[in-house]
């Protein structure tokens, strides 16, 4: 027999005890067991919908339910994650791939479709920072993380409204950030810089672009 018929078998069981006698002993320790065979199988899904059973009727440690929310949180922003980086690593293969065009055609069409994929990159980098909870480790540091890599993809993608718009919110989040240690002010200080300097940056660049634009357009008007 194998571990998934006898989970399936056990999870019966634990699901009759806690069904049957819900305020009983027996149901927490069900419960425990559970969320334990779950969690051998990383099945987040159905430990979510566990922990939501559990909160709706009190089954189960309080604190073990506590700690079973964090650990669904924390895979799911690794999921999520993941999935960001992902899409940004095939942005950056399309294009490479549309570097390679000799046809102009096919090679606008080639950086067209890796401009869009970059894009739904930054997308999912900001709504990433959606999902960092205020309690997790590391919290404006990881908030700063998602938007940052969501200022990387937007400029690729060319997207200077979105890139100047979360710029605005990283700038804000680190400014606001309150804490009372030492070593945490220091590093909101140096995340602070690294936002400013990227702002500067993109101005740069954003400003460079539009004065050339300028310029060819002077000429064409010049030419007429």
């Amino acid at each position: 027999m194998c571990s998934s018929d006898l989970f399936w078998s056990a999870r019966k069981r634990f699901w009759s005890i806690i069904e049957k006698y819900p305020t009983s002993p027996q149901a927490n320790s069900a419960y425990r067991w559970l969320v334990q065979s779950f969690l051998l199988e990383h099945d987040y899904a159905a430990l979510d919908e566990i922990r939501k059973y559990g909160d709706d009727h009190a089954i189960g440690d309080a604190k073990q339910r506590d700690e079973l929310r964090k650990e669904i949180k924390e895979v799911s922003l690794g999921k999520l994650a993941e999935g960001a980086q992902s899409t940004y690593a095939h942005a950056e293969k399309l294009w490479a791939e549309a570097d390679k065009q000799t046809n102009p055609d096919e090679a606008g069409k080639a950086f067209a479709d890796a401009r869009a994929t970059y894009r739904r990159a930054g997308d999912i980098f900001y709504n990433l920072r959606q999902s960092i909870m205020p309690e997790q480790k590391d919290y404006i540091g990881r908030q700063k993380n998602a938007l940052m890599n969501a200022v990387r993809a937007y400029e690729k993608a060319e997207a200077w409204d979105e890139c100047d718009k979360v710029l605005k919110e990283a700038e804000d989040k680190v400014r606001n950030a309150k804490t009372d240690d030492p070593a945490e002010k220091k590093l909101n200080v140096e995340r602070l810089q690294e936002i400013i300097e990227r702002r500067v940056k993109m101005e740069y660049r954003f400003l460079k672009l539009a004065e050339a634009l300028a310029d060819r357009s002077e000429e064409h008007t010049s030419e007429l």
